[in-house]
């Protein structure tokens, strides 16, 4: 009779690792289960609410709009008009613990993740996908508060193989990560694809009632980035929002022009609108000619009425 050595050992290594795997973190995993549940009772219990969406009945969260998708991978700015983003964003992710003795992990790594387990749903969904997403605060400078979180995807991850285990509500669901273009760390967090809405429009009120003043010009606030100068692809910030008319959609044309001469306006690129809040909105410089930076000015200017050469000078 022939017995394979090389499997018989490949199998018990991987028993050992198994049971150290288990060993190793049930300490870790009960302190985190009791912090996990003291810093999010309140967001439970404010979710407990919600209407019956799969993210509510599923996971306890509330959702997030669609991410844009312009210039690259998808992202969300979450704004600070309406109150801390930082409550906006917690309550539609759940953390991530560690699953293995590294500190940082990437591809085919294993966490876990804790979530409430809603009384009708059991289980975790096999197939259930999670982008793994990461919040940069964004200030003006270093001196001010923050006026929001831009918020990008860095990654996917999937259940993995394994029970969840489940104690006083609470379970303990492992993933593994299929993607990532960055390590991943425990500042992270996960946002299940069931958590993101389809329609990504502005929950604002229709600015059709709101007539936009084509001679008011506006200003580029800041760049999403954190950084004082950009180009194509750039996100950035501007100090128009919905109760100046500004919508969804908008084409704005980014100007040079002589101080109080609106008159020697020349067109060098064009952004487009992309969310907008009450006295705010975030556009995507979609075509420039050079460098765009904080205090940039912007003018909405009808096709028909672009200044002479602006299509032209914005071509790439």
């Amino acid at each position: 009779m022939h017995l394979d050595y090389h499997a018989i050992s490949n199998h018990s290594q991987t028993a050992d690792m198994s049971t150290r795997y288990i060993r190793h973190f049930t300490t870790a995993l009960r302190i985190s289960a009791a912090t996990f549940l003291l810093s999010h009772a309140p967001v439970w219990a404010q979710t407990a609410d919600l209407p019956h969406a799969a993210c509510a009945s599923s996971y306890g969260l509330n959702t997030l709009p669609s991410p844009h998708e312009m210039g690259g991978l998808p992202w969300w700015f979450l704004s600070n008009e309406s109150g801390d983003s930082k409550n906006d964003f917690f309550s539609a992710t759940l953390p991530i613990l560690a699953a293995d003795q590294h500190v940082l992990w990437g591809v085919d790594s294993r966490i876990l993740t804790q979530m409430k387990s809603p009384s009708n749903a059991p289980s975790v969904d096999p197939e259930a996908a999670f982008y793994i997403v990461r919040e940069h605060l964004i200030k003006p400078n270093p001196y001010r508060g923050a006026i929001g979180r831009r918020i990008e995807v860095i990654g996917t991850a999937r259940v993995g193989a394994g029970p969840t285990a489940v104690l006083n509500g609470v379970s303990t669901v492992p993933l593994v990560i299929r993607t990532a273009r960055d390590e991943v760390d425990l500042s992270d967090r996960l946002l299940p694809l069931s958590c993101v809405t389809v329609d990504s429009a502005s929950p604002l009120p229709s600015p059709s009632s709101v007539p936009l003043d084509p001679t008011k010009a506006a200003k580029i606030k800041l760049l999403l980035n954190n950084a004082h100068v950009g180009a194509g692809k750039a996100v950035a910030l501007i100090d128009q929002g919905h109760n100046q008319g500004v919508a969804v959609g908008q084409v704005w044309q980014l100007v040079d022009e002589l101080p109080n001469q609106p008159a020697s306006a020349q067109a060098f690129g064009r952004v487009r609108v992309v969310q907008v809040f009450e006295h705010s909105s975030v556009v995507y410089v979609d075509r420039t000619v050079h460098e765009v930076e904080v205090g940039s000015i912007l003018r909405f200017l009808p096709v028909e009425k672009t200044l002479q050469g602006a299509v032209k000078a914005a071509q790439p």
